[in-house]
């Protein structure tokens, strides 16, 4: 039975005590492999034989296919049961909300012959032709994230590819589900690690991906290499990061009717994903939708601070007004609207210069960007005394960590600070 103490991955729910595990032998005394061995057949045509397709009531246990399912085998399995349960139901707030009931699930380790798979048969069928029919049959792609924000998923030759079949069949949906703990931290973690989730999104590169067998990742290398399918690896890799940016961009949009219920609209929680949101539109080029996000961001800080009381300009010792100013600033700068963009910036620094002070790197990067902006309009001396003001902070900076005394450097650099 399943011990939640060790769960079990779905490689060991394939190949149990096997070494052939690359996540480790598992500790069942059943596995699929075993149970299939004796006539190399895949699990559905084993059931189908010992006439186990039927529940005690009569209800079927097999129906034609209405999702296909993209997982990682080093996950666990029986959280993929539940990710797809939640999924299924709708309840999870991403999910098509298709009744357990009717949902039928293409799961390769059950549909997929793990002795012999069609594409090392003699003759082999591709990889590509063994998995379009069943997508296209589904029209729609549920893909797991675990955990969501570096799944395993982008690193697994299988499921990229997958993801690119999906993405090449005709009006084909491309899902994403999570586990109910997922989903819970989705947003404090899009808003607390955005750098490090768009830096895995953009680290994206089917060049590097792996399989159990290596057979197979050559498989689909070739396929890959052929650009038949998907133009290359190149293409595949732009187009997987397009669509997960698309997926953040309608689930971040998704949770915020949820975050203004539970804690007002003009809130802090509200403001941090409308601010994240904003960004996810930048990397799209919605320029539009995202000087929205970062208005409605400094709206809400306008309301707060008038509701609250606190300083004499609104949020002017708040890094997260000196955030949403610098994303607004940004976009301006994007599009050329350089008198808005100085605003911006001239506003977001002297934000951040109380609330992070002279030395801290977000603050120097916006002294850079503002000079770039004076520079831009013509304003030479003015550029030339931030760029002065970013180096010497800087230098300060670097040297203060290996313990220089900063007072010889302000004299050796002019006393400026």
């Amino acid at each position: 039975g399943y011990r939640p103490c060790n769960p079990i991955t779905t490689e060991q729910l394939v190949f149990g005590k096997s070494s052939r595990n690359a996540t480790g032998p598992g500790w069942a005394d059943w596995c699929i492999a075993d149970v299939t061995k004796q006539h190399a057949c895949c699990f559905i045509e084993w059931c189908e034989r010992e006439g186990l397709t039927h529940s005690a009531a009569g209800d079927p246990y097999f129906a034609p296919v209405t999702h296909f399912v993209s997982h990682a085998w080093h996950a666990s399995f029986p959280d993929l049961v539940a990710t797809l349960e939640l999924y299924a139901a709708g309840d999870d707030g991403m999910g098509s909300g298709v009744p357990a009931s009717t949902a039928a699930w293409f799961l390769d380790v059950f549909l997929i012959n793990q002795h012999c798979p069609p594409w090392r048969e003699d003759p082999p069928r591709p990889p590509d032709q063994v998995l379009k029919p069943p997508i296209e049959a589904c029209g729609r792609c549920v893909l797991v994230l675990q955990p969501w924000e570096k799944p395993k998923a982008f690193t697994r030759a299988w499921c990229l590819f997958e993801i690119m079949s999906t993405l090449n069949v005709p009006g084909a949906t491309l899902d994403v589900a999570l586990s109910r703990d997922e989903r819970e931290r989705f947003v404090d973690t899009l808003v607390t690690q955005y750098s490090s989730i768009l830096a895995n999104i953009s680290a994206i590169d089917a060049r590097k991906a792996t399989a159990t067998v290596l057979e197979d990742r050559d498989a689909i290398f070739r396929i890959i290499e052929s650009g038949d399918a998907s133009g290359g690896f190149d293409s595949l890799n732009n187009a997987v990061m397009e669509a997960i940016r698309g997926w953040l961009v309608g689930a971040a949009a998704a949770e915020i009717p949820r975050l203004e219920g539970a804690h007002g609209a003009d809130s802090k929680e509200v403001a941090g994903l409308v601010n994240a949101l904003g960004q996810l539109f930048v990397g799209q080029g919605r320029y539009k939708e995202a000087l929205e996000a970062f208005t409605r961001v400094l709206q809400i800080a306008d309301t707060i601070y008038a509701r609250d009381g606190g300083y004499e300009v609104v949020g002017e010792e708040d890094p997260d007004v000196a955030d949403a100013l610098c994303n607004q600033a940004g976009v301006y700068h994007l599009q050329g609207m350089l008198d808005k963009a100085r605003e911006a910036y001239e506003r977001a620094h002297v934000v951040m210069e109380k609330s992070l002070g002279k030395r801290d790197t977000n603050y120097l990067t916006t002294l850079s960007y503002l000079a770039d902006v004076y520079s831009a309009q013509g304003r030479y001396d003015e550029a030339m005394e931030m760029y002065h003001r970013v180096r010497v902070n800087w230098k300060a900076r670097e040297i203060n960590r290996s313990g220089t005394d900063l007072g010889v450097i302000n004299v050796m650099w002019g006393g400026a600070g």
